[in-house]
C-alpha cells in the first residue's frame, strides 16, 4: 500500500520533552503535538482507519517553506528550490513524523527501513509525505 499525503502548513520539528516542575511529568511541547495531530486529521480525513500494518515501510518526505516575506520576489524565485539551512532541522521534522504515524498506519516508527527527506524553499508552505508499505 502507498498512501502520499500533501499537508499545507509548515513542518515542524520535533521539540524535545519538557517537564512539569509541578508533577514531574514529561510531556510533549505544544507546537509539536499540534502539528503532529493535523497530520494525523489530515491522514485520517484521506484515508481513514487503515488497519495497522507490522510489514516494513519506506518514507519520502519533502519539505517546502516559503521565503520570508521581507525577501525580494526576484530573489525568492531565485530561491525556489534550492536547500532550506535553517531551523527545523530536518531530523526533528522526520522525528515528528514519523512520530505522528505511529499507531495509526504502523504499529511502531521501527518499522521504518528507508528515509528519504528533503529540505528546500518553496512558493508556500508544505509538506509531502509518501509511505510505502514493503509487502
Amino acid at each position: 500500500m502507498i498512501y502520499v499525503l500533501e499537508v499545507r502548513e509548515r513542518a515542524v520539528g520535533k521539540g524535545r520533552p519538557r517537564i512539569n516542575t509541578i508533577t514531574h511529568t514529561a510531556y510533549t511541547p505544544e507546537k509539536t503535538r499540534i502539528f503532529e495531530n493535523k497530520l494525523k486529521l489530515y491522514f485520517k480525513k484521506k484515508y481513514g482507519r487503515p488497519e495497522l500494518s507490522e510489514n516494513p515501510f519506506s518514507v519520502k518526505i519533502k519539505v517546502e517553506i516559503e521565503p520570508p516575506k521581507s525577501t525580494s520576489q526576484k530573489k525568492a524565485q531565485q530561491l525556489y528550490g534550492k536547500p532550506f539551512t535553517k531551523k527545523p532541522d530536518i531530523d526533528n521534522i522526520i522525528k515528528c513524523i514519523l512520530d505522528a504515524f505511529n499507531k495509526l498506519v504502523y504499529k511502531d516508527d521501527n518499522q521504518i527501513y528507508k528515509i528519504e527527506a528533503e529540505k528546500v524553499y518553496g512558493i508556500k508552505d508544505r509538506t509531502i509525505i509518501i509511505l510505502e508499505e514493503l509487502i
